[in-house]
């Protein structure tokens, strides 16, 4: 089958010209990932913190939709974790955790000797 064909069935949107010349737009939620990915990996939340989805929407000035989306898809990754019913909190840290990030800190020092 053809691709014109599948774009057919499954009314793939045509792409526009900016993305065609590598300058793909990111949505709000793309951006707000890049933005809590960012907060999650510098320990903005402090580990076993309860997200407020509220508060961060408005800090982040975006809805809370795309702000949802990006949290399910940290958590999917990892980088926090959802409860249902009750919301997102940040990953804790074991005593395991934290021993291999400093083993791991400790190869990436020696490689730069």
């Amino acid at each position: 089958m053809s691709s014109t064909a599948l774009a057919a069935i499954w009314r793939v949107p045509r792409r526009n010209a900016a993305e065609d010349e590598g300058r793909v737009r990111a949505t709000i939620a793309d951006r707000a990932y890049d933005d809590l990915k960012l907060m999650a990996m510098t320990f903005r939340f402090p580990p076993g913190e309860r997200i407020n989805e509220v508060t961060l929407s408005e800090r982040l000035g975006i809805s809370r939709t795309p702000l949802r989306v990006a949290l399910n898809r940290l958590a999917t990754e990892g980088y926090l974790t959802s409860l249902p019913q009750k919301g997102f909190y940040a990953r804790t840290l074991s005593a395991e955790d934290i021993q291999q990030m400093f083993e791991l800190r400790s190869v990436l020092e020696q490689g730069e000797a």
